[in-house]
């Protein structure tokens, strides 16, 4: 893991060593598939809190597991305690989530979705699967570094969708799950940088939907006596 030696920033000596470095600039938007509050509008921050951790459980060559805690969440008349659950599997673009609460769900609304790229084009089936596609700046810095080209996709299970939006930053989908007190979906990524990624948006948005596909159909492992 990059991060104990970067700290998320990596320097220019870090960088000439291959580490990995920003190609999205995320601004207010949810970037690809963070989780939001919804105010009916648009998506908010998740704040206020009274504590914000974050901590690496688990790391090796078959996955990463990253987890982000909040405390007395003030959200919809709530005080909610969550952790939100990032688990990435070696050799997949695609990042399940998932956000566990202490106590059940009644009637909070989340969102999240994709962000909406300068000069992005964009694609849903209006059933839990958006995705957009653009080019811009990475960082503020414009001299330093080259616009990024990437294309994002977020898929929501059906069964938490509530509503379809748009805000002035992201394609979104609104969530809920009465009753519960978990929830789950996907996030996934791809980068001009890549050699081996996807190099136009009718190619990365064929991809969305047949990654759709195979999350519908998951494997299934049966153990024999």
């Amino acid at each position: 893991m990059e991060l104990k030696e970067s700290h998320f920033y990596p320097t220019d000596e870090q960088l000439a060593r291959g580490f990995g470095d920003d190609v999205l600039r995320v601004f207010d938007s949810c970037g690809p598939g963070a989780l939001k509050g919804w105010n009916g509008k648009a998506a908010t921050h998740i704040t206020p809190v009274s504590t914000r951790t974050e901590r690496i459980l688990s790391y090796g060559p078959i996955r990463v597991i990253a987890e982000v805690g909040v405390t007395d969440w003030d959200y919809q008349g709530k005080e909610l305690n969550m952790l939100t659950r990032y688990t990435l599997y070696a050799g997949h673009r695609d990042l399940y989530i998932e956000a566990l609460f202490d106590e059940p769900l009644t009637t909070e609304v989340f969102c999240s979705g994709v962000q909406d790229l300068v000069g992005s084009v964009s694609t849903s089936d209006h059933k839990g699967l958006v995705g957009s596609w653009g080019t811009d700046w990475p960082v503020n810095d414009t001299v330093k570094y080259a616009k990024e080209t990437v294309g994002l996709g977020t898929c929501i299970p059906q069964r938490y969708v509530k509503s379809e939006e748009k805000d002035k930053a992201s394609f979104l989908y609104t969530i809920s799950a009465p009753g519960a007190n978990y929830f789950n979906y996907y996030t996934t990524f791809t980068s001009m940088k890549e050699t081996f990624g996807y190099k136009t948006p009718e190619a990365w948005f064929a991809y969305l939907r047949q990654w759709k596909e195979e999350l519908s159909h998951p494997v299934t492992v049966k153990v024999k006596n």
